[in-house]
């Protein structure tokens, strides 16, 4: 893999939960366990920063979005560039609407041609939702399972195309994958 103008590549890892109550730690190590808690702090810190930003109407038990994060997101959407979007919820646990026939399902399809892909979690599995909500979506699973849970992503600007490079590794409908080792 080589970057290039034309060309980069990511990698987009699940939040493995440490920073909410839900790890009780020593899953492999003492070092492990020990430098997961130290994390904790910098995962947090983030966590609260992003959070500071969310609509009041936000609801985080239903992936809900708020109407001002709504407003927010179509007025990216508007500009027609190509997007990736990343949430925690998988789309299946959204409802049809949020305000009136306004909701994240209803920008997803209106703008489906600018939506390249649609990232969630937490389910902890990958899941393929294929097409069902407009835009490819996939669910990814969580490395708190699975150290390979991860997906490596090629962009090319160019060719205005995009790539998940270790789609043939994931093991669908499970928390596991294969490792990566390289094109």
């Amino acid at each position: 893999m080589t970057a290039s103008p034309d060309k980069f590549f990511f990698a987009v890892a699940a939040d493995t939960h440490i920073i909410d109550g839900f790890y009780h730690g020593h899953e492999n190590s003492e070092l492990d366990t020990s430098s997961l808690y130290k994390t904790t702090a910098r995962l947090t810190s983030a966590r609260d920063l992003i959070n500071s930003y969310v609509s009041p109407d936000f609801n985080p038990m239903v992936g809900s979005l708020g109407e001002e994060q709504l407003h927010c997101f179509e007025a990216q959407l508007q500009q027609h560039r190509p997007a990736f979007v990343f949430l925690h919820f998988p789309l299946i646990l959204d409802g049809p609407s949020e305000f009136g026939d306004y909701g994240l399902l209803p920008l997803l399809r209106k703008y489906r041609e600018t939506i390249q892909l649609v990232i969630s979690g937490h389910i902890h599995e990958w899941i393929d939702f294929a097409h069902t909500y407009s835009p490819q979506h996939y669910a990814i699973a969580a490395t708190r399972y699975d150290e390979n849970a991860y997906m490596l992503m090629e962009v090319d600007t160019r060719q205005a195309t995009w790539r998940f490079l270790n789609a043939s590794l994931v093991d669908w409908s499970t928390h596991y994958s294969k490792p990566y080792h390289g094109i």
